[in-house]
């Protein structure tokens, strides 16, 4: 019957709050209907017999307890009252799933919840557990997960001794769920039960002797890959030159090439004259071999009339056809500055270095490092100041290297970006790639944690967030012959328009050498012109940043070997799906 709802379309989005419609803001991502018990219909009936089961379970639970565990029996003989039965789904194609929270936090007067899960064939892997926190508002321990295999029971506390979360899956998750209540609530339909005695005293938590799992599958814990500040890397970049080079027996280009303001930082060189071999070199020597052995022709053929010698050796080719990235160019050497000594120290004790300690001294038994108070504590701060955050260690390392396996196999058919024609990508919808599955859900945990932030500025930039972006995987190939892969210096949702407000990107590089493979992230001040940081690409490091125009940036020449890297956007859906649909009209 819920699988028939679902299908027929008969469901509306899941609340957040109460209320009269119990239709509220999309912090959860399921759809649902509610049933009562008239038996006027297949899900009606169903709720009849479900809760005769589990009032059945209830009561001999009650019975079983009187002796061993006097307060809870108490404590169950005081419901009174029945929801109606809430029949859910939480569909596998929008990665659905509902944050971390608590049934009764505002005295609603519900006591008991009581799932049945209604998968059938559900095995382990499939995601959509059920994650139950340690007691308290503010406790992130996990104390288990209990996956939503077909004809489960599931019976916890409403209130905040069972914090909880519904995980997403891969498949579409279905369950129904009553609450059993202590207290009346005029907002929301009940039905009164009247099998157990009088009694409303709360019980003590109960303390299992039985060892619980861990979130994260512990194991050798791999080398911490601490981010670090960028050197005097730009600095020292500045104070090369640029030379861009011409044919200056075409007139046009000649013309062309003596208009364009080149400022301190760049040279004009004439093809044909005496030195243009030797500074090629700088490029490669088979650059000024080619020159000396094969004349201009062969050059020309293979960068152009008129291109571009980039501190480090880089060439921008055929910049004649290419003008306003030339001219980027030119401007972008000319007015971009280094971080400062003073941003590089602030970076470096706030962030990088407590976050890298952290790293490798918490363990994984309690969950993932980085959700740990004290973690929290230091990323939430950088967040709300910087804007931005670097996490190593990411995930677990198995599902790490799960994803890079899938990421290969995804990209070897490729949609290749038009519009830069430098680097391979293609889009994947998490339900249909299960090694994406950790990720999502490691960065749902996270998004949590930054909601749940003391500093409410952090939340109140995430407060519009209704869903997440398929994941973009892409790869940067690293080639000479690609011209050194990179994505010039923007902003996610410069106009604020497409509903981007979350990037979230995780690097797949194995011992990755920015210093001589490239590939940085770098992140600049808001005015775009002075850098604040470079992140280098490695393997299991996420960065998360605010989309919009307080974090400009450029992913930097990749160079000797492939970038992978997985990015993945949380937005507002309504915004995002009107900025696109109006620009396929045109708009």
């Amino acid at each position: 019957a819920s699988a028939q709802l679902y299908r027929s379309s008969a469901m509306e989005q899941g609340a957040t709050t109460g209320g009269a419609n119990r239709v509220g803001l999309p912090h959860r991502g399921d759809v649902l209907k509610w049933v009562g018990y008239d038996g006027q219909s297949d899900a009606e009936r169903g709720a009849q017999e479900l809760t005769k089961s589990i009032e059945e379970a209830i009561g001999v639970l009650r019975q079983s307890s009187e002796r061993e565990v006097p307060a809870v029996a108490e404590a169950l003989s005081g419901i009174r009252w029945r929801s109606e039965a809430m029949m859910t789904c939480y569909p596998a194609e929008s990665r659905a799933r509902y944050f971390r929270h608590t049934d009764n936090s505002s005295g609603n007067g519900r006591l008991l919840t009581a799932i049945l899960y209604l998968n059938e064939g559900w095995e382990t892997g499939h995601g959509g557990e059920l994650r139950l926190f340690q007691p308290g508002g503010d406790n992130l321990k996990v104390r288990t997960e209990v996956e939503p295999v077909w004809n489960r029971l599931l019976l916890f506390w409403s209130d905040d001794r069972c914090p909880h979360e519904v995980l997403s899956a891969c498949r579409d998750r279905f369950a129904c769920t009553v609450w059993y209540y202590d207290g009346p609530n005029p907002n929301v339909p009940l039905f009164e039960i009247d099998w157990l005695s009088n009694g409303s005293v709360s019980p003590p938590l109960l303390k299992t002797q039985v060892p619980l799992p861990p979130v994260v599958a512990t194991g050798a814990r791999p080398p911490p890959q601490v981010a670090t500040a960028p050197t005097g890397q730009v600095a020292a970049e500045k104070q090369s030159m640029l030379t861009l080079f011409f044919d200056s027996r075409d007139p046009e280009i000649s013309q062309l090439a003596k208009s364009l303001e080149l400022g301190a930082s760049a040279v004009l060189m004439d093809l044909h004259s005496t030195g243009a071999a030797t500074a090629l070199n700088e490029a490669g020597a088979q650059w000024s071999q080619m020159l000396s052995k094969e004349g201009f022709e062969a050059v020309k053929r293979e960068a152009g009339s008129l291109f571009l010698l980039l501190p480090g050796g880089d060439l921008l080719k055929n910049c004649e056809r290419e003008r306003w990235l030339l001219q980027y160019e030119l401007d972008y050497w000319r007015q971009v500055e280094p971080a400062s000594a003073s941003t590089r120290q602030r970076l470096s004790s706030t962030l990088f270095e407590p976050l890298g300690r952290l790293s490798t001294a918490l363990s994984e038994a309690d969950g993932p490092w980085w959700a740990a108070p004290e973690a929290v504590d230091v990323w939430g701060k950088a967040l709300a100041k910087e804007n931005f955050l670097v996490l190593d260690n990411f995930l677990p390392e198995k599902a790490a290297s799960e994803l890079l396996g899938a990421s290969k196999r995804l990209l070897v058919v490729l949609e290749v970006m038009a519009p830069a024609g430098i680097y391979g990508l293609t889009w994947a919808n998490p339900g249909n790639v299960p090694e994406l599955g950790a990720l999502v859900e490691y960065l749902n945990g996270l998004v949590t944690l930054m909601m749940e932030l003391p500093d409410q500025t952090v939340a109140a930039r995430l407060s519009q967030v209704s869903a997440l972006s398929d994941a973009q995987i892409a790869v940067f190939p690293g080639d000479v012959a690609k011209d050194s892969p990179r994505y010039i210096r923007h902003v996610d949702n410069e106009d604020g328009r497409n509903g981007r407000l979350l990037t979230c990107t995780f690097y797949l590089n194995r011992d990755w050498n920015a210093e001589a493979s490239g590939g940085e992230l770098r992140l600049f001040e808001q005015d775009q012109r002075r850098v604040k940081t470079d992140v280098a690409p490695e393997f299991n490091r996420l960065v998360c940043f605010f989309s919009d125009s307080s974090v400009p940036h450029e992913v930097r020449r990749t160079k000797d070997r492939e970038r992978h890297a997985v990015t993945i956007w949380y937005i507002n859906q309504e915004l995002h799906l009107l900025y696109h649909a109006a620009d396929e009209e045109g708009q």
